[in-house]
């Protein structure tokens, strides 16, 4: 992480673990953009929760084609070339069998699109998700996050519903 990025918060998600131990770490970019006092958001009709577009790098990918790849294929829109660092979020839990450590950080960052979408082009988990891309105000989407039972199929719903939280904030008082 630059160190001209602000590290937002972290989640740890489990108390007994032991963040001091190596752990397994997966990076991740999301896209904040922003139209007027919405944001482009991804509505899970399975869950009803709501997220931020992005995800994961595939081998060899650097970061800003990964968002971009992440958000045409989660919305069908394409992201223009200048982006923003926003900030860093770490969440911890226990990794794969419940063993050892794992460690989610999550790249935000404030991007602007092409004014038309194009095609969704969604993974079957996505499908399965019934992933749909919303312009939605961050307060009425973290409201309906909290609205939305915990659950262990959607990890992520805490810390994006603390995103959107943030971006309200910081949008009522810049």
């Amino acid at each position: 992480m630059s160190p001209d990025v602000e590290h937002l918060f972290t989640i740890v998600r489990s108390p007994d673990l032991d963040l001091a131990i190596p752990h397994r770490a997966r990076k991740a970019y999301r896209a904040i953009i922003w139209d007027d006092d919405r944001v482009l958001l991804i509505k899970s009709r399975k869950y009803g929760d709501w997220k931020f577009p992005g995800g994961g790098a595939e081998p060899g990918e650097r970061a800003f084609a990964a968002l971009a790849r992440e958000t045409a294929e989660e919305t069908g829109y394409q992201l223009k070339t200048r982006i923003k660092p926003f900030g860093v979020t770490r969440e911890y839990g226990k990794g794969d069998g419940g063993n050892g450590l794992f460690c989610n950080e999550s790249h935000y960052y404030v991007c602007t699109v092409h004014p038309t979408p194009g095609v969704q082009r969604l993974s079957a988990y996505e499908i399965e998700h019934g992933y749909e891309p919303i312009w939605m105000t961050p307060d009425a989407a973290a409201d309906e996050n909290d609205r939305v039972p915990d659950d262990p199929a959607i990890p992520w719903k805490k810390r994006e519903t603390a995103v959107l939280r943030l971006l309200a904030a910081r949008r009522k008082n810049p």
